[in-house]
């Protein structure tokens, strides 16, 4: 895959780094795997308590030296200045583009539609190297040698046009707390550069503030309509068996997924049974099975001061924060009585890499069911 860096924080990286004397953006990827075995004391040899569907993710880091000139909007020092200002701070966002090199027709190169990418990480280091001339006043600096070493989180997803704006940094919003950038409608969302055409020069992905909107399963069933990428998604549905199925020629990292239940009874069961595929081929797969006692989460909220389980209620769990889920409730998410799941893996209804069957079932209550399955890439 080849990835290009576009954006820093707040800053576009792609506009201000466009190359001095033939040299572009140079990026050294490097990404890292445990081996997943313990050592067995005094006796040697070695075993591994992990099930085949789990790995576990090491270094993954970017190293980028560039040139930088300053453009129409930004100077020089804003760069540096900024760069340091986001340096050292947990869940920076990283912004890039993946572009593949297809034969055309004619058995020249192409280049398909962009696809846009989205992690977090830390800045560790921001290094300059800088030259200037005093033959005349006032004195040039032509431009500036910047190096980034960037510690990135597990994967990459596909940026959310729901909640990330493109626009040009001279209409830069600098109140972040302003209201009037907090996402109202399901029904609004942005237009993304599609193509190298469509970048605009000096221009950055601003990201609106989503509140619960992650969370909610009318957005789940649109995210990946009208032939998105990167996921499935579903609002409310019956129960039984769908399919999250990320081709991994395409998609390397593991699938992350959220669920939600509505119309509960206050006694029951919920179960949410995966089947992971631990291979490529027939037969090698693994079950997993994860459950949550409504009787005891009714308790738990009436315990915490709460009227029991409601049916308008929702359950949400998966790959949440806070984990292992939370219920909310008027639009707000309780604190004080989060659901008890049961479960093996590292959330309730884990899905790991390639092809997942994922089975809802309800014991002893009615309800419905929605979920949010997105794709990956290391």
């Amino acid at each position: 895959m080849t990835l290009i860096l576009y954006q820093v924080g707040d800053v576009p990286i792609h506009s201000v780094a466009v190359g001095v004397d033939g040299k572009g953006i140079q990026i050294d990827r490097k990404r890292k795997w445990r081996n997943p075995i313990e050592s067995l004391t005094d006796v040697g040899g070695s075993y591994s308590t992990l099930p085949p569907t789990r790995d576990l993710p090491d270094s993954n880091s970017i190293k980028a030296k560039m040139r930088v000139l300053a453009t129409e909007n930004i100077k020089l020092d804003n760069i540096y200045n900024v760069l340091n200002s986001i340096a050292g701070r947990r869940n920076v966002p990283i912004i890039a583009f993946e572009i593949e090199n297809q034969t055309g027709p004619d058995g020249e190169d192409c280049i398909d539609d962009i696809t846009w990418l989205q992690t977090f990480g830390v800045v560790e280091n921001v290094d300059t190297k800088y030259e200037y001339k005093s033959e005349k006043e006032p004195w040039n600096l032509d431009y500036m040698e910047i190096s980034l070493d960037i510690f990135l989180g597990t994967q990459w997803e596909v940026l959310n046009p729901w909640v990330w704006e493109y626009r040009s940094w001279r209409n830069r919003i600098v109140n972040p707390y302003s209201e009037s950038v907090s996402q109202e409608g399901y029904d609004i969302y942005f237009n993304h550069p599609k193509t190298f055409a469509d970048l605009v020069s000096d221009s950055y992905f601003f990201r609106w503030d989503a509140g619960l909107f992650d969370f909610n399963p009318t957005y789940w069933g649109l995210r990946f309509s009208e032939g998105r990428i990167g996921g499935v998604g579903s609002d409310w549905t019956s129960i039984g068996t769908h399919v999250a199925n990320a081709d991994p020629f395409r998609w390397s990292g593991k699938i992350q997924s959220l669920y939600g239940f509505t119309g509960l009874s206050t006694t029951g069961t919920i179960t949410i049974s995966t089947k992971q595929a631990t291979g490529m081929f027939q037969g090698d797969f693994e079950l997993q099975d994860s459950t949550l006692d409504l009787s005891v989460l009714d308790a738990d909220l009436a315990t915490a001061g709460y009227v029991g389980l409601q049916p308008d209620d929702i359950i949400i769990t998966g790959f949440a924060d806070p984990a292992p889920g939370f219920v909310i409730r008027n639009s707000a998410i309780i604190s004080g009585a989060l659901p008890k799941w049961d479960y093996p893996g590292t959330y309730p209804g884990e899905t790991g890499r390639a092809y997942n069957e994922i089975t809802i079932a309800f014991t002893g209550t009615g309800g419905q069911v929605a979920y949010l399955h997105e794709f990956g890439v290391y």
